[in-house]
């Protein structure tokens, strides 16, 4: 039997997307799928293909260069050189719009599965634009999911929430029972999302209550420099900064608890890599994946948006009763580990790829994608020109 191609298109900018499939590539049956991991990336340099080995779950990754000037259907037809959409079987998989107007200008009559990242207008617009090319939708939280299938009536039979499969974990986290807690944060440091000015705020309501713990924080961002400032060079503080994937679990082993003050949340994948070594999260009371995975008071808590006494006192609660400390841990640890099970979550996955009957492509009505601009007929060489003209004078 010949194996099934599946193509992941991408953005390349190795986010929690690029996690997600790093691990549903780790545990697809190869014996069933040839998998090609396609990503796309705009940069202002002549570059057009670039194969780099081993970098997503020991698999290759092809990468497509293209500038804000390029013909879209130039690049359209870079991808095509590398994917075989003649084949019927051929699945594709995306998360992002980029690649959903390529394979419009492309015309593709490949199934095509859209995965939403988290509870954002960027996702659902997107999948609102594409919903006549779209075959499958993935999400992996219960708003997202609830929230698309309002917004899709018609593909309610195509909208699926499935957890991603996630590998089990050779670290965990170290019994605490008389130390200062460990506390990390990950993530954007951008606080209109993320909230992450309540981190500093935070810990001055511990301090002024007798309880010292150490912060790690782990990531970078556009107010980096401000969280800095308003954290006013504590010394309980470890900048840690933009960690490869494969050191985030050892990291996170080394803490108790992981604080997400978050304004805007789908599912964060950090949150499922900290709990799966028995860190306690603590998250705010948003429409996001939180409730999903968290049973506030049992394996974490779920406190008010911006309610900074809130979090001090649950984080003293956890300092004071080291008993609560490990329950909560080990629930921690016990409740992810049976939702994200990877053998049961890819089996799921795998269905459904499946399940697509092939003969349901033949007709797909396309939208128009880009400007006049991006026309088959025009010579990428003249469409640079003319937009770099074009940038020149609005400039």
């Amino acid at each position: 039997m010949s194996k099934r191609p599946i193509y992941f298109l991408l953005n390349d900018d190795y986010s929690g997307v690029s996690i997600i499939v790093t691990y549903i590539v780790m545990f697809l049956n190869k014996d069933l799928f040839d998998v090609t991991i396609i990503m796309h990336h705009q940069v202002d340099v002549d570059k057009k293909i670039e194969r780099h080995p081993n970098i997503m779950a020991g698999l290759p990754v092809i990468k497509i260069f293209y500038s804000k000037y390029e013909n879209l259907y130039s690049v359209a037809r870079r991808l095509a050189k590398l994917a075989k959409f003649d084949n019927k079987e051929t699945f594709l998989f995306t998360n992002d719009s980029h690649s959903l107007a390529l394979l419009a200008l492309l015309k593709v009559q490949n199934p095509i599965a859209f995965m939403l990242h988290g509870d954002m207008n960027y996702y659902y617009s997107t999948a609102l634009k594409f919903q006549n090319n779209i075959n499958l939708y993935f999400t992996y939280s219960n708003k997202v999911y609830t929230k698309l299938k309002s917004l899709l009536p018609g593909q309610l039979n195509n909208i699926h929430k499935v957890y991603y499969p996630y590998p089990h974990s050779n670290f965990k986290r170290f019994k605490n029972t008389n130390k200062r807690l460990r506390v990390l944060y990950a993530g954007r440091l951008d606080n209109g999302h993320k909230g992450i000015f309540d981190l500093p705020k935070i810990d001055q309501m511990l301090k002024q209550n007798g309880v010292l713990v150490k912060w790690h924080i782990i990531g970078f961002g556009r107010d980096e420099d401000e969280l800095k400032e308003r954290w006013n060079s504590a010394e309980n503080v470890e900048w840690i900064g933009k960690v490869d994937n494969k050191n985030v679990l050892k990291l996170c082993s080394a803490n108790d608890l992981i604080v997400l003050p978050s304004r805007v949340e789908g599912l964060p994948v950090v949150l499922v890599e900290a709990m799966k070594v028995g860190l306690i999260p603590l998250v705010t009371d948003i429409d996001s994946g939180y409730p999903d995975v968290i049973t506030d008071g049992e394996n974490g808590f779920i406190l008010p948006v911006g309610d900074i006494k809130a979090f001090s006192d649950k984080i003293t609660l956890l300092h004071v009763n080291r008993e609560k400390l490990e329950e909560m841990s080990i629930n921690s640890l016990n409740s992810i580990t049976l939702m994200f099970n990877p053998q049961k979550n890819i089996n799921e996955f795998e269905r459904l790829i499946n399940g697509l009957p092939y003969n349901n492509f033949s007709k797909k009505p396309y939208i128009k994608i880009g400007s006049k601009l991006d026309s088959k007929y025009l010579p990428n060489f003249l469409v640079k020109a003319i937009r770099k003209v074009i940038g020149k004078i609005i400039s």
